[in-house]
């Protein structure tokens, strides 16, 4: 097949799970195409980008020369979508339809039920290839979602894939009660066998923490440095590293220094995935502290968990959404309630107390990865999905 990607912004160093699945496609013999919606930002890029062989095309916002098709017959669906955002949104959806007409697109596919989709969508109803989309996490839990837009976005995709049972039980209630739109669980796979290395030991040194994410609220990171005040005030001896960048970085420089903390946290800013990789196996433990944050997001399934597992490293996390379907609580790591900075501080210092138990967690986080989240699984499961759409979408195009 050949496949088209309608993304945001493409790289991103934050979506290695998007990487990583584009690179495994091309692995398998089919075609990539990427149509970026807006300029990649100017952060790191992951190494891995070197290898991809998918040419990357940033859309225009203005409609095609050649299109005839008027905006009105697209009203029904460009209702939804905010005032300021819908010349843009339908002009990208006719370039991509024409992208694909060029390229000799089989299938289009977004990441994320909002730009990326509301795109391919319309895409769709200008006579584009069947498409189909990944909902995440913000892109579902958040409170304002447009529940209406989401409905009409589906109606028109072949089928949806979602990345944990937690979020397609979520989907089908919250949004496709009454729908046919069909909702594939498949979990983002990773290429495990380029992970795999001699664990290092660790002894006669400080536990040396690690966390690695988005430095947003629905992570939980001034949690985790809460947790690191706990065991400090205890006189335990531990180093924290925390990788990466958001919109908390302020305050969570602030909360180091309020909390006596500089001695014992790093922050380095967004690293690149193989720079995180080498610290996981430098590390005894990854803490990640996710939370819901006050507009409803959540986290779905964190990358940086399966990655931990598959270097064999124990993860300290909590109860939410897809984490328990990744660490098996007291077999690959600790899981807590969300928000309870001294439960996740028990939890740090049970893993450093317990070599029998972190080695434990060390032996079996490989194997789960394994099991359930490896790429030679995943992929093709997504590639079944891609061929069941060409082969079963009927004619929506307007102008096919």
């Amino acid at each position: 097949m050949k496949i088209a990607y309608v993304l945001k912004k493409f790289p991103r160093l934050s979506e290695t799970f998007i990487l990583n699945e584009l690179l495994g496609l091309e692995s398998l013999g089919h075609e990539v195409v990427i149509f970026s919606l807006r300029p990649a930002p100017d952060e790191p890029r992951h190494i891995g980008l070197s290898k991809l062989k998918a040419s990357i095309h940033l859309v225009p916002t203005s409609p095609p020369l050649d299109s005839t098709t008027p905006k009105k017959d697209f009203d029904d669906f460009l209702v939804e979508i905010p005032p300021r955002r819908r010349s843009k949104t339908w002009a990208q959806g006719l370039q991509v339809a024409s992208l694909c007409r060029t390229h000799n697109v089989d299938h289009v596919h977004a990441h994320f039920m909002t730009v990326a989709s509301h795109v391919a969508a319309i895409s769709r109803l200008n006579g584009g290839p069947s498409f189909t989309v990944t909902a995440h996490a913000k892109d579902i839990f958040r409170n304002q979602i447009n529940v209406e837009l989401f409905q009409k976005t589906a109606a028109l995709a072949e089928s949806l894939v979602t990345v944990s049972e937690f979020n397609r039980n979520y989907i089908e209630s919250r949004f496709l009660s009454d729908s046919r739109t069909p909702v594939a669980m498949i979990y983002n796979g990773l290429p495990l066998d380029e992970m795999s290395r001699d664990p290092k030991k660790k002894q006669g040194e400080h536990p040396q923490l690690l966390a690695v994410g988005r430095l947003v609220e629905k992570k939980g990171f001034d949690l985790l440095l809460r947790a690191c005040h706990y065991l400090k005030d205890r006189q335990r001896e531990f180093h924290l590293t925390l990788v990466g960048d958001g919109d908390q970085l302020s305050s969570l420089q602030s909360l180091i220094v309020e909390l006596k903390l500089d001695d014992c946290v790093t922050l380095t800013g967004p690293l690149s995935r193989e720079k995180v990789i080498d610290l996981m196996y430098q590390s005894h433990m990854l803490v990640l502290p996710c939370r819901e944050g006050r507009d409803g997001n959540r986290d779905a399934l964190p990358t940086v968990l399966i990655e931990a597992l598959a270097c064999g490293l124990p993860c300290v996390s909590t109860r939410m959404v897809g984490i328990p379907e990744i660490v098996v609580d007291g077999e690959c790591g600790i899981l807590t309630d969300p928000d309870d900075f001294s439960a996740i501080a028990v939890a740090m210092m049970r893993l450093m107390d317990d070599e029998k138990l972190r080695a434990h967690c060390a032996k079996n986080g490989p194997v789960r990865s394994r099991q359930v989240f490896d790429q030679k699984t995943t992929l093709p499961a997504l590639v079944h999905v891609f061929q069941k759409s060409i082969l079963e979408s009927p004619d929506r195009g307007v102008t096919a």
